[in-house]
């Protein structure tokens, strides 16, 4: 008997071993009970480690095994996946039994009528099966269209906002921030620069002690999590310091590719061709596309499959460098501290106020 743990990522562990004689009564069930109890395991297994099978032509032995689960919680919905699965090892077992019958015996007539019973009941798990799989896949599919409508349309936004981007720039190939930054350091007057400094290093300082503050709050209830939590969204070491609009750009370039090696990333290059992929993957999957997720050694791996590595959890690793790369939430501070310099140096200039060089 085995029950997944979350201790070991929800890999099935061994609860309790035990072993079925021939000398057992046939007409009796053998209790097994008052070994382990758990409150949090949802998924439990029964696992035939090995069958012995006489070698003098005797007829085998069936045992019917079954976990019985007292539940706690008030009410416990339907898992439709979970009885597809459930009727799908059904339907292997009975099949198994239908052969067995078929291969002749002392008693055809009985063996007959058993046989007879067991295709009954095989249609009948066949076809809920095969009712629950399409609903399924149905609800799945569709899932999956609206996401990639979504997707989609989070991309044409992106593109457009680029665009605009593009538009601005006059055709200059650096990035929004190094324009502005640039702009602030040829055309801006000290008092220009030495504001968006300061807005800068005050977003830091208060992104630093909230940070700090979040880790000692949960430090004692929670300490490995948040750990992990930072870890994986903080580059090495603080942001640069910096005392001019320069440095400011030097140091941002400098975190921008930082966070690029820690993952071996191209944000820009990598990042179309990784959105490119989720794009691609079909509702309706190919056979190949299946056979390798099927028989993959990491998705896979309770089910001992020793295959290749499929496409999917090579996409997964991929998103979850993206998604560390752009988790910096020192760069967001600059992102930000940058914006409201604009928006603040945009107001004063509607308002007439003088900001330097007027006519920049």
């Amino acid at each position: 008997l085995q029950m997944s743990s979350a201790a070991v990522g929800g890999e099935f562990v061994d609860i309790h071993r035990f072993s079925l004689s021939d000398e057992e009564s046939d007409d009796n069930w053998r209790e097994i009970s008052g070994f382990f109890s758990s409150s949090r395991s949802k998924i439990w297994r029964l696992v035939v480690t090995s069958y012995y099978n006489p070698a003098d032509g005797s007829p085998r032995n069936y045992y019917f095994a079954g976990v019985d689960l007292k539940l706690y919680e008030p009410e416990i919905a339907g898992d439709n996946l979970q009885r597809l699965h459930a009727l799908t090892n059904a339907a292997i077992v009975h099949s198994s039994l239908m052969q067995e019958n078929n291969s002749g015996g002392d008693n055809e007539s009985s063996a007959d009528a058993i046989t007879v019973s067991i295709r009954e009941k095989l249609r009948s798990m066949e076809d809920e099966a095969e009712a629950l799989s399409s609903n399924y896949m149905a609800h799945a599919r569709a899932v999956h269209e609206r996401s990639h409508a979504k997707l989609r349309f989070a991309i044409e936004s992106r593109e457009a906002s680029e665009k605009d981007l593009e538009t601005l720039s006059n055709g200059s190939h650096q990035t929004w921030y190094e324009d502005l930054l640039a702009w602030c350091a040829t055309q801006g007057n000290e008092s220009d620069q030495r504001t968006l400094c300061d807005m800068v290093r005050q977003g830091l300082l208060s992104h630093q002690d909230v940070a700090q503050n979040i880790y000692q709050r949960h430090e004692i209830r929670n300490k490995n999590a948040i750990g992990i939590q930072l870890h994986s969204l903080v580059r090495r070491g603080k942001f640069a310091n910096f005392t001019s609009v320069d440095g400011l750009n030097a140091a941002l370039a400098m975190r921008i590719q930082q966070g690029e090696a820690d993952v071996n990333l191209t944000r820009d290059e990598d990042r179309a061709k990784c959105i490119q992929a989720v794009s691609n993957l079909s509702a309706r999957p190919s056979d190949r596309e299946m056979f390798e997720n099927s028989h993959c050694q990491r998705c896979r791996k309770d089910w001992n499959q020793k295959g290749p590595v499929c496409g999917h959890c090579h996409l997964e690793d991929t998103l979850l460098k993206h998604i560390k790369l752009s988790n910096d939430p020192e760069l967001d501070c600059v992102s930000r501290s940058i914006h409201n310099f604009v928006q603040r140096r945009l107001a004063l200039t509607k308002k007439g106020t003088p900001t330097g060089n007027q006519e920049a």
